[in-house]
């Protein structure tokens, strides 16, 4: 059995058990949609690196030392801290957020930080400004001077200027057992300020629960909305081209069902959603109504040849159930090349996006062919007997030529007659687009993927201007040994490092246990700013600890290790963009290396080791990826194809627009992030459908005339239709993502676009010149290039 008869005999099975195979998919949708309302989603930092990768073992080494990293920054402007009815409504806070906030470490804000003063034993440890106290606005401005003298204060509690304030809400490790606990603690904050009586506040909220939160929201408000819009424009599209509500219908059916059993078997397989998802349920919006599309086109064309609803669908099947195999099958390739990059995130895409695939081409295939099977037939049309070796060519009658066909007439004539500067063109225009890739650079930062438009990129732009930031490295300073900190030599290195950095434009503060044995000499030596210094000797050093914890000093677990071995120094930044992040973290390690030598093991971790980490993954996927996707992709159109010279030549149009689209990012300075690391290889693996149908009807009309040129024209005739209108659903479906507020996704679906127009125009101009000017295929015939196109 040839395999366009199984696939007619397929059709003609649907047909007849069309009833079951109904009430099959109704049951299946059914399940899915109950399994996808157990979805959760999980933007957290951890998520995109595997157990075994370095950036997370410090991570997790970090944490497991000095606690949670994560916590919640509170800014507002500093008059309501200065002044008594100002500490009160602050005091009252804090305290709420004390009793509500689940996993709670502690809130620290100007009125309780610790204020460090000698007394006739040694030191006493307060708080710094006592809310119940009232002096009107003399002690108002005795408090605002006395705190803009403490340097511990400055971009934590208190700006330098005075001007903005801050309160800090730090966090517990949260259980194993906690489910969504970032939800719950960003739910309580934001429970607490919509008090009225905190309104005057007008308080700014970051950090990384409230980025996991807001992201999470973000994913599933755009990814809903953008499929609905999605779903509403290719309606209208397929409805004006087809004028028919089941062309249209039939196709965004496929689309809605595929995507519900997709998210289904997200949570079967117990895979959590993330940012990716915004882009997951346009994607498959586009792919799906390829294969239906292209059904539908060829039913309609042997309908109008006087074929019968039976005989049409069957043979449409026939045409068309191999190449939608194979694009099916290419598509999912490209998506698992994700694999190829170690991101988590990436790869459980590179699974559910390719599942999806899949279910999209067997339902295309079942939805098309049992919804047309209601069709009715017409008197005169040809019946099941004269089906075989039936021409719809010839039988086809005449009619008006619309837009579209002259278009592809005037395409088909361009390509006759300039083959070879058509591929001059090409590789001149590929040489312009590498160089331009050589420009690419790559942006992690969260906070800047946000849209200057959102509140939350709003509130860290605040942040950024009047408190010096909220992001930070953590840097880890290991001894080797028990009380390894308390070495004087040892210190007065970790005071090297802390001054370089303080001296670095983009450090807007630095905190270490230095800052607090610099605070005990000073208070110990009269509250003199001149001895704001570090102990002289290992004993001094060792005295100053212990003196600040009997005297209930709360934040040395925050610097040092129990065991005194580990220092931690926090370097604050503003939100800096990657080429700043590893500028910074290099500095930082070949400072250390020269500075401490083997004396000390020197480890960064936090936001900014994120961030870099993030950096270099997100560069070696993307091309990783990429070169997965090319080499499968290649490998299956050299089978589908049954040529290697056709299938290496095929992947010329492919390559092409992922270059030239990158090429432009280059040039026009647009960062590859995180949604658009997946953009190559989900490119390569979207736009080898159409060279697929091109090529399939290309070597059929070939194998029939035996001309380049002939075979040219015919596969204008029925395959050009389709491409383009697949390219116009795309085009719709894409162009939604440009009123994103993830940048990333909003980039992805301009350069989408245009990444798509270029693959059209690959198809329609470099794949025709390749086939004219290299004549891969055997037995070809007269040129016959002065004919004209139509037929």
């Amino acid at each position: 059995m040839s395999v366009n008869s199984f696939f007619s005999g397929f059709a003609l099975q649907v047909q007849r058990l069309r009833v079951a195979l109904i009430a099959l998919i109704i049951v299946l949708t059914g399940f899915f949609f109950w399994r996808m309302q157990d979805l959760q989603f999980d933007n957290s930092n951890e998520i995109w690196f595997t157990e075994a990768d370095p950036a997370l073992r410090r991570l997790t080494e970090f944490q497991t030392i000095f606690g949670n990293d994560d916590f919640v920054y509170l800014v507002f402007e500093a008059e309501h801290v200065f002044s008594d009815q100002g500490r009160r409504l602050l005091a009252n806070l804090c305290g709420e957020l004390r009793r509500k906030v689940p996993y709670l470490r502690s809130v620290t804000w100007l009125g309780n930080a610790e204020y460090i003063e000698a007394d006739a034993e040694g030191i006493t440890i307060s708080d710094f400004a006592d809310p119940d106290r009232q002096g009107g606005a003399e002690l108002d401005a005795q408090l605002k001077a006395r705190a803009l003298q403490e340097k511990l204060y400055h971009n934590n509690y208190i700006s330098p200027d005075g001007k903005t304030a801050g309160m800090l809400v730090e966090l517990k490790p949260y259980p194993e057992s906690a489910h969504e606990p970032r939800g719950a603690v960003v739910a309580a904050v934001r429970e607490v300020l919509t008090g009225p009586q905190y309104a005057p506040l007008a308080v700014h909220a970051v950090g990384q629960p409230v980025l996991h939160v807001d992201y999470n929201e973000l994913s599933f408000t755009e990814s809903a909305g953008f499929f609905a819009i999605c779903l509403l424009l290719q309606m209208l599209v397929l409805y004006l081209i087809g004028r028919r509500f089941k062309d249209a219908f039939a196709p965004l059916l496929t689309v809605i069902l595929s995507v519900i059993w997709t998210m289904g078997m997200v949570q079967v397989l117990g895979y959590t959603l993330n940012l990716f998802i915004i882009l997951v349920p346009v994607l498959l919006a586009c792919l799906c109504i390829g294969d239906s599309m292209h059904v539908i086109a060829f039913f309609h064309q042997r309908r109008r040849a006087g074929l019968g609803v039976r005989e049409a669908l069957c043979r449409a099947m026939a045409d068309t159930g191999l190449p939608c195999l194979y694009t099916s099958l290419t598509t999912a390739i490209g998506f698992l090349s994700f694999f190829a990059a170690d991101i988590r995130p990436f790869q459980e895409m590179g699974v559910y996006a390719s599942i999806g695939t899949l279910c999209a081409y067997v339902l295309s295939l079942l939805l098309v062919l049992v919804l047309y099977s209601y069709d009715k037939d017409r008197i005169g049309m040809v019946p099941a007997a004269d089906f075989t070796g039936f021409d719809a060519a010839k039988a086809a009658p005449a009619k008006a030529q619309d837009i579209f066909d002259k278009v592809l007439q005037g395409v088909c004539a361009i390509n006759l007659r300039y083959p070879v500067m058509i591929l001059v063109v090409a590789l001149a225009l590929t040489g312009v687009a590498l160089y331009g890739y050589s420009l690419l650079q790559v942006e992690t930062t969260t906070a800047h993927m946000l849209s200057p438009r959102m509140p939350l990129r709003q509130s860290y732009d605040f942040v950024d201007e009047r408190m010096g930031g909220a992001m930070s490295v953590e840097i880890m300073l290991d001894t080797g040994k028990p009380e390894g900190i308390k070495d004087t030599e040892f210190l007065q290195k970790v005071e090297q490092l802390q001054e370089h950095l303080d001296a670095d434009a983009d450090v807007t503060k630095t905190i270490s246990v230095l800052d607090i044995l610099k605070k005990i000499n000073e208070a110990m030596h009269g509250g003199d700013p001149a001895h704001y210094l570090l102990p002289e000797n290992s004993a001094a050093i060792a005295q100053y600890l212990l003196l600040y914890e009997t005297s209930n000093g709360r934040d040395l677990d925050k610097v040092i290790s129990f065991d005194n071995r580990v220092a931690r120094l926090t370097a604050k930044t503003r939100t800096l963009d990657t080429r700043q992040v590893r500028l910074l973290s290099d500095d930082i390690a070949a400072f250390s290396k020269d500075l401490f030598g083997p004396g000390a093991t020197v480890a960064v971790t936090g936001n900014l080791d994120w961030t870099r980490s993030m950096n270099d993954l997100l560069m070696d996927g993307q091309r990783q990826s990429f070169i997965a996707a090319l080499i499968s992709v290649t490998l299956l159109m050299c089978l589908a194809l049954r040529s290697l010279r056709l299938g290496i030549l095929s992947m010329i149009p492919n390559i092409f627009p992922v270059l030239i689209t990158l090429g432009l990012m280059g040039f026009g300075g647009i960062y590859m992030d995180m949604p658009l690391m997946s953009f190559s290889a989900i490119i390569i693996g979207v736009v080898v459908d159409d060279t697929i149908h091109f090529l399939f009807h290309y070597r059929e009309e070939f194998e029939k005339s035996h001309s380049y040129e002939q075979a040219l024209r015919k596969t204008f005739a029925t395959t050009g239709r389709p491409l383009l209108l697949t390219s116009l659903t795309l085009f719709c479906g894409f162009g939604v993502l440009l009123f994103s507020n993830v940048m990333g996704v909003m980039k992805f679906g301009g350069l989408g676009c245009f990444a798509f127009a270029s693959a059209l125009a690959a198809d329609f101009f470099i794949m025709p010149a390749i086939l004219l000017t290299f004549k891969p295929l055997k037995g070809g015939g007269a040129s016959g290039r002065g004919e004209n196109c139509h037929e």
